[in-house]
């Protein structure tokens, strides 16, 4: 198995963070493993309960996006990560997409990632 570190070229210093749906427990472990994450995007977010008591551990600035209709998974779940973040002063930008897209469709995806893009920019070194 080849960690970040072993890529050729891969920069080290600008580590981002992408999860859709189920991803985002697998993100938040991932976020409290390493340092290295500039910033993170949680679309469509299942639970992240389990991780709650870990959330003042984490650094980088997150963005959740989630549709209101989405019929997959939740959108309270994103609420609820939000309200938890900020309960601990973290740095999270909630966007509410209209619709009933799990993964987002057309001008929304685009938004999305336009939005994603703007975050990681910023926090280019």
């Amino acid at each position: 198995m080849m960690h970040l570190g072993e890529i050729e070229n891969a920069d080290l210093k600008n580590v981002f963070l992408w999860s859709h749906s189920m991803g985002g427990g697998v993100s938040i472990r991932v976020q409290l493993a390493t340092d290295l994450i500039r910033g993170a995007s949680y679309w469509a977010t299942t639970s992240v309960d389990d991780q709650a008591g870990r959330l003042d551990e984490l650094t980088a600035p997150i963005v959740i996006q989630h549709s209101s209709g989405d019929k997959s998974t939740e959108h309270s779940n994103s609420e609820r990560f939000q309200s938890a973040l900020k309960s601990v002063d973290h740095s999270v930008t909630m966007y509410t997409y209209d619709g009933p897209h799990h993964y987002f469709e057309d001008s929304d995806r685009e938004q999305a990632a336009d939005r994603d893009a703007l975050l990681f920019r910023s926090l280019m070194r």
